[in-house]
């Protein structure tokens, strides 16, 4: 058999140099003060970032646009939220596509359209067009729904549609769906196809998968470096083991609140955050995240809590307990050992309540919470551990 073209060769050549300069790059940008554990986790974020846009870029046609896993509970760059699964389809601002579907039972099904690649450069300069609930469409009796995406609405519709810019044609969709109860709800089923030209689909030329696996390298540095920048903005704005909002620090799903802190603690210490649900909240979740941005594994860590699986105190009020060690309590969240660990909650469709907290003594966690604060025995933490596992592998990843 021939071997490898040199110019196929040269291709290939060019997009391993160009992967191996931006993970260097962005070790160096953030080697200060980062223990051997944290560099790990920035690795992991490098390779987590390299998946996702892998599969969403390298091989992308606007004219032929697929759902691509982009986040998700085990691609957790990026601060991933546990409950959900993230998928892109890159389209052109000019064409005029359908997304058609069945809704299913998760708690939320949410569409964005939007201008730039994800990933190359500022994310927070990505321009977010439209924002489209699921729900607030039409969906017939067996579920299933359609949406519009276009520069204008297509003469005599009168259905759901989010207006595309069609001087961009680097646009995307981005499809979010969120869910409260694992191993119960299902997820929705989404299509999206170009429909305003006959389809006629051709092979990738091989100049093009040159030019966006140059893309997919690209993508990895800046958007890591982003994420450093976004962190650090985020952690600025208040001091260890406290809260701050930080809502407007990213294009977000529209109608989400966003709390976020470090949390640095000993031994034996662990964080205690108490707060009320805001009455009418459909979704609220709280999770921890490492160093790097990313989430901390909530398949078989209890690392995350929504309203679904959070437990509240007789007096209506939640208390979350973060640390090293299972405490018996139903609210845990488990740094896995780390000492330094994010935490972020997520408030859909209300305000961010008010959030007292405090850094205690593992001696004093008894004594300064009620007596009825929600617990659980080992046998019950397993059940629950185990349910997670299924759970998120039920999940729509790939």
């Amino acid at each position: 058999m021939p071997g490898p073209s040199p110019q196929g060769e040269e291709q290939w050549r060019a997009f391993v140099d160009a992967l191996a300069e931006a993970g260097s790059e962005v070790h160096r940008a953030a080697a200060a003060g980062r223990t051997p554990v944290e560099q790990t986790q920035l690795t992991q974020s490098l390779v987590w970032t390299l998946l996702g846009e892998l599969t969403s870029l390298a091989l992308a046609d606007r004219d032929h646009p697929d759902w691509m896993p982009l986040l998700n509970g085990t691609w957790r760059r990026y601060n991933a939220n546990a409950d959900a699964t993230y998928a892109v389809a890159y389209i052109r601002g000019s064409g005029t596509y359908r997304v058609s579907g069945r809704r299913g039972t998760t708690r939320i099904v949410h569409l964005q359209v939007g201008t730039g690649t994800l990933g190359i450069g500022d994310p927070r300069r990505t321009s977010i067009l439209a924002d489209l609930n699921v729900d607030d469409c039409e969906i017939a009796d067996d579920g299933t729904f359609e949406v519009i995406l276009s520069p204008r609405r297509p003469d005599g519709y009168s259905g759901a549609w989010l207006q595309l810019d069609a001087s961009r044609d680097d646009s995307f969709a981005l499809l979010r769906q969120v869910a409260y109860d694992w191993t119960s709800e299902i997820d929705a089923q989404l299509s999206i196809v170009r429909i305003d030209r006959p389809i006629a689909k051709t092979e990738i030329a091989g100049a093009e998968l040159a030019a966006n696996l140059v893309l997919v390298a690209q993508s990895v540095r800046d958007d890591c470096l982003a994420m450093l920048d976004v962190m650090a903005g985020q952690l600025s704005l208040s001091e260890s083991n406290q809260l701050a909002d930080v809502s407007s620090s990213f294009p977000a799903i529209a109608g989400q609140a966003y709390t976020h802190g470090l949390i640095e603690l000993s031994d034996d210490e662990v964080w205690v955050a108490e707060c009320q649900i805001p009455p009418g909240c459909p979704y609220w979740s709280v999770q921890l995240m490492d160093y790097a941005y990313s989430a901390l594994d909530a398949t078989y860590t209890q690392a995350s809590l929504n309203g679904h699986y959070a437990v509240a105190d007789p007096d209506g009020v939640y208390r979350i307990v973060v640390g090293a060690d299972d405490p018996g309590l139903a609210n845990w969240l488990d740094t896995g050992g780390q000492h330094r660990v994010q935490i972020r909650f997520r408030w859909y469709s209300a305000d961010a309540p008010k959030i007292s907290m405090s850094v205690v003594s593992r001696a004093e966690l008894d004594t300064r919470l009620p007596a009825d604060t929600a617990r659980v025995d080992e046998a019950e933490r397993q059940t629950a551990l185990t349910e997670r596992a299924i759970g998120l592998q039920w999940r729509r990843r790939w």
